[in-house]
């Protein structure tokens, strides 16, 4: 397990008063909020962006909205690699990605990720789904 992390709040799509994250479930919060953040909208306490204010954040769904699926599975995976490697408590980040259908006929795009966090010999699993509507943690 992840450690030396310290703990905040739990909000993965919505805020959880009384509930905490630590270790690894931190570490997959935050991965999911960079690639649920538009790039930019990050805003700190004052009224000025700092760089790493204004460089947070790469909107998976939108991007898959704005340029499709065949242009998309092939462009996540390093796009999405770089955002996730901007976090100092990750080392590596490996994803794979491919075009499915659910039941209903609906297209995703599955990314198969394994992030290695600098303190763990080991990577960890993280599945995501994206449609050009939303992004989610697979269960």
């Amino acid at each position: 397990m992840t450690t030396g992390y310290g703990r905040d709040s739990w909000c993965l799509t919505a805020l959880v008063p009384g509930k905490f994250a630590h270790g690894r479930q931190l570490l997959i919060q935050s991965l999911y909020h960079r690639a649920t953040t538009p790039r930019g909208d990050l805003k700190g306490l004052d009224d000025q962006h700092s760089d790493e204010e204004s460089a947070y954040g790469f909107d998976v769904a939108s991007y898959v909205g704005a340029v499709g699926y065949a242009v998309a599975v092939h462009a996540i995976p390093a796009i999405l690699r770089a955002e996730w490697k901007k976090d100092d408590r990750v080392a590596e980040v490996f994803i794979d990605a491919s075009i499915t259908q659910d039941a209903n006929g609906a297209q995703h795009i599955e990314l198969v990720c394994a992030v290695l966090p600098v303190n763990e010999a080991q990577t960890f699993p993280l599945t995501l789904i994206v449609s050009d509507a939303a992004l989610r943690i697979a269960a």
